[in-house]
């Protein structure tokens, strides 16, 4: 009808400031090859003396003006080459009040700042790094610090609560890691209690680079924290999600460390524990997840520790085309190794008699790394610890 292009002509007469001929608004409107449509469209903007602000910041191609003719053109522009030739962020930041610089994540590695006395983000690699010679042998330590949520609840099978006392616990669990002089510890576990404490203990804000901040997603609420001591090169600190289900986030932190013979990947686990029916089920999924990452996402020599929270009808085990293998077995054939039964009295009170046994272990996946030692610390009950 003759109303359409009068519309069309009344609109584009606004955007571009000049009148329309009613063949060109009939050219946009009637046409039905859309190609025909955009390229008349570009040609009626390039006539305005000034361009549509709905297509001029478009991210790649911008709508440009000749400074002799004000004819505008559509065409390609790189925009971060554009601006750093005409010094724009130099210029920004010669203003006043202006500021460009780019905040780092508060989710990556931190390392304790005595500058500042705070734990700043770091990247790798370090230059405190550079001259360290790249080790031959490492020592690990794992540890379920337990966190303090259900302390006082009644299990999920029904034991009765108790006190965990995690104010006398987190001293002694500080004093015992530290006793150990660990390469890499992985924890499991940690809330931000148990962060803040260590953060605030000497031999760690001196020795160790954390995996995460406080306020990071792999311990926030509560997750898996790793620590690494500076004496070791870090090449990457990084986490790898490991779900039990569709949408369930538990993040495992690799470490990346450069020793004599190569890279090494050090992670940390902690899998769901198995105490129903849908659980089992899921934990099933998960430990399915685990062997693929490891096998797809990690790769070279590698190491896996932590708590694998085990049940009677199946024990977390590496199967043979994975090329892991469990170093407290092969250190120690004949011992089983329990990190929880009757003799731990903290577990005797607290985890049911069905799940005794050693959830707590290291895999291993090298041509070159073999395991020399493997033993179990913590052993003794906090108040022996404190001769109470």
């Amino acid at each position: 009808s003759q109303q359409q292009p009068q519309g069309i002509e009344t609109a584009v007469t606004q955007l571009i400031g000049r009148p329309l001929k009613a063949e060109a608004a009939r050219k946009i409107l009637l046409n039905t090859d859309i190609t025909d449509v955009v390229s008349e469209v570009r040609k009626v903007l390039c006539c305005g003396t000034r361009p549509s602000r709905a297509l001029y910041f478009s991210p790649s191609y911008c709508w440009l003006q000749n400074l002799r003719s004000k004819v505008w053109s559509f065409a390609y522009v790189d925009l971060g080459d554009r601006s750093q030739k005409l010094l724009v962020r130099s210029k920004r930041n010669e203003e006043a009040g202006a500021s460009l610089t780019v905040g780092a994540s508060k989710d990556g590695p931190v390392a304790y700042n005595t500058a500042t006395s705070e734990w700043d983000n770091v990247s790798f690699p370090l230059t405190s790094q550079t001259d360290l010679t790249k080790p031959k042998a490492l020592n690990l330590l794992t540890w379920n610090v337990m966190f303090d949520r259900y302390s006082g609840k009644p299990t999920p099978l029904g034991m009765p609560g108790i006190d965990w006392c995690s104010p006398k616990r987190y001293p002694v669990l500080s004093r015992l890691m530290q006793a150990e002089d660990a390469d890499v510890i992985g924890m499991q576990e940690v809330e931000e209690a148990f962060w803040l404490h260590l953060s605030e203990q000497p031999w760690v804000k001196e020795n160790y680079i954390m995996s995460c901040n406080v306020d990071g997603p792999a311990v926030s609420p509560w997750g898996v924290l790793m620590m690494v001591h500076k004496r070791i090169p870090v090449a990457s600190i990084s986490h790898l999600n490991i779900p039990a289900w569709s949408g369930h986030i538990n993040l495992m932190p690799v470490i990346t460390v450069e020793m004599a013979h190569g890279l090494v990947n050090i992670s940390s686990m902690h899998l769901l524990a198995p105490y129903t029916k849908s659980h089992e089920d899921a934990r099933s999924g998960q430990d399915n997840a685990l062997k693929q990452r490891l096998k797809k996402s990690v790769n070279g020599d590698s190491i896996v520790m932590g708590d694998f929270n085990d049940w009677p009808t199946s024990e977390f085990v590496m199967e043979a085309d994975t090329h892991y293998h469990d170093a407290w077995t092969n250190v120690n054939p004949k011992d089983l190794g329990k990190t929880m039964d009757e003799t731990n009295e903290f577990a005797k009170l607290k985890i049911e008699e069905l799940f005794f046994g050693r959830s707590d272990k290291v895999f291993y996946r090298s041509k070159k790394l073999k395991p020399t030692k493997a033993y179990m610390v913590g052993t003794k009950s906090v108040n022996k610890e404190n001769n109470d």
